[in-house]
């Protein structure tokens, strides 16, 4: 009906002299008194996920006038950045704002090493990923996959090579009707929100302590448990292999499809 894709939002940039304009309170006060606060990092790819560089933050919430969008580190070329106002500012909010962010684990890491925030000073964390995964665990659960299924507005992905505020823009505002499907999905499916609750967003602490910290191990019970798991997958393709009548691939999705449905109806 010609109704999608929606343009993009306004989005500006924040500097010293943003910051100074009379409706830059206006935009936070909004923020304050929003439902939740959508947020979107760009980051470097660097290893363990703790050390990542924090490039930029994107962010906005339900009506805002605008997407604000922070460089979080020099930029060859961009105009000086307010980074202390910018955290002070986020700080406060997150403390008592829900926040929505897709794959939270890879941007609460990308924040805590650029600004500081840890995982403690969020008011609470919601993330479509995860959601998505409980909700069609069948299916492909990257950005883009979701986009084609809960998108709004126009695509931008292809973007972030030649345009990275635009790219970053693009993923913050679709966190929105990204969110607000979810919402309606667990509604008519409860069991799947309380896995998603009593799970899903109860491991990100854990991987990211097991991130930043590696996790313990007993070397002589996981070495015992690796021979007899061994012992058990062997068992189980002299199994399979005696019921086929003929070798089959139990890693294979194709093999065990053609002889489940094709030989065996």
């Amino acid at each position: 009906d010609g109704s999608w894709p929606e343009p993009l939002p306004p989005r500006r940039l924040y500097t010293h002299e943003a910051c100074q304009a009379e409706d830059h309170e206006d935009w936070w006060q909004g923020a304050w008194s929003a439902p939740y606060l959508c947020l979107d990092t760009e980051y470097g790819d660097r290893k363990p996920i703790t050390s990542r560089l924090l490039r930029l933050v994107g962010v906005y919430y339900p009506r805002a006038p605008w997407v604000y969008q922070c460089w979080c580190m020099d930029i060859p070329g961009s105009v000086e950045c307010a980074r202390g106002d910018f955290r002070h500012q986020l700080c406060a909010t997150l403390r008592y704002v829900p926040v929505i962010m897709f794959n939270a684990i890879a941007d609460i890491s990308a924040l805590q090493a650029g600004l500081g925030i840890k995982y403690e000073d969020y008011y609470r964390i919601e993330d479509p990923m995860l959601a998505h995964a409980v909700l069609y665990s069948d299916l492909d659960h990257d950005f883009g996959f979701v986009h084609s299924f809960w998108g709004r507005y126009e695509r931008v992905k292809h973007l972030a090579e030649e345009d990275e505020l635009l790219y970053n823009s693009g993923d913050v505002v679709e966190l929105e009707p990204f969110w607000e499907a979810c919402q309606r999905e667990f509604q008519q499916d409860p069991q799947s929100e309380q896995v998603y609750r009593e799970q899903s967003l109860k491991l990100i602490p854990i991987l990211l302590e097991s991130a930043n910290r590696g996790i313990r191990t007993d070397v002589s019970r996981v070495t015992a448990a690796l021979g007899r798991y061994a012992r058990l997958q062997h068992d189980a393709e002299l199994l399979a292999n005696a019921t086929c009548g003929r070798p089959i691939n139990l890693a294979s999705p194709q093999q065990l499809h053609t002889f489940a449905y094709n030989i065996r109806g």
